[in-house]
């Protein structure tokens, strides 16, 4: 059976634009009409000054990291994953539910 790329991206969005109103607190975020050309961001209004691209893959390589950072949290820590590629800037990781709490720390 072969996959619609197309909608599963749309799908991705949605979830993602649904997942940022609830956890951000932006009841406005929509999905750009992708008609603004290459460097739309896919959600606007997201409620930040930020650009948010939604990526939705089969395999996130990174959820191990994700993962092992949550099962070694104790009960009242954050779990963050810190990464880079090699001679890659830094990059910070954690749940989109968490990003309120993060930002209130």
């Amino acid at each position: 059976m072969a996959i619609n790329s197309s909608q599963k991206g749309k799908r991705g969005e949605r979830q993602a634009r649904d997942a940022v109103r609830e956890h951000w607190s932006a009841p406005s975020c929509i999905r750009s009409a992708q008609a603004a050309g290459a460097f739309a961001a896919d959600l606007l209004h997201a409620g930040h000054e930020v650009h948010v691209e939604v990526k939705c893959v089969a395999r996130l390589g990174t959820e191990r990291f994700m993962l092992q950072a949550e099962r070694d949290a104790g009960p009242d820590e954050l779990p963050v994953v810190l990464m880079r590629q090699n001679h890659g800037e830094w990059c910070c990781m954690f749940r989109l539910r968490d990003s309120i709490r993060f930002a209130d720390m």
